[in-house]
């Protein structure tokens, strides 16, 4: 009889200890996959404010781990146009985390982006209205339009191009990086 007790024992231990390890690893791998995992970003129609969300690879300097995105100005308005949404060029790729000095506009009414790190280079030609994306040339017709000296895209090539989702809930217009966190991490994720 106390040798039943002595092996349920062992086994509620060993059965504790196992739930303790999988509650401690599932919250490093939450917090490990909130850093790394692109946030969303926030446009508003017809609002001089975004949010941008914070990229893992980007010095977050006095942001806490909390905040995931800053609030930025911009100097022209998202809008709706012929039931298509534009949003400023230039912001949808900081939105997709290329930095700020990796993007060069030409007096020639063109928007130049370099992504270093996939070695690409985006050339957005707002008189030709198209797209070369490393050496591929697209037209896009009205979905690229200027204004005021902005350029803008529309929501579906923005898809295409910089491979984020865009969503759109009233007056806000999400936009997901579709980049994902360590494949272990999905995985473990899925285990728990």
């Amino acid at each position: 009889m106390g040798r039943r007790f002595y092996v349920l024992g062992d086994l509620l231990e060993i059965t504790l200890a196992v739930l303790g390890s999988i509650i401690l690893l599932s919250s490093y791998s939450y917090i490990i996959s909130r850093i790394n995992t692109p946030m969303p970003s926030y446009f508003y129609l017809n609002s001089h404010t975004a949010e941008i969300g914070i990229f893992p690879a980007e010095d977050l300097g006095d942001y806490l781990i909390a905040n995931y995105t800053r609030k930025c100005y911009l100097k022209d308005v998202p809008f709706a146009h012929n039931g298509k949404i534009y949003l400023p060029l230039r912001f949808v790729a900081v939105a997709n985390g290329i930095k700020e000095n990796n993007i060069f506009e030409g007096s020639d009414g063109r928007l130049i982006i370099t992504k270093a790190d996939e070695n690409k280079v985006i050339i957005f030609d707002s008189k030709e209205k198209a797209v070369v994306d490393n050496g591929e040339k697209i037209n896009i017709g009205d979905s690229l339009l200027m204004n005021d000296k902005e350029m803008f895209i529309e929501s579906g090539y923005i898809e295409k191009i910089f491979n984020m989702k865009v969503k759109k809930e009233g007056d806000k217009i999400i936009l997901i990086p579709q980049s994902f966190p360590n494949p272990l991490l999905s995985l473990f994720k899925n285990f728990i």
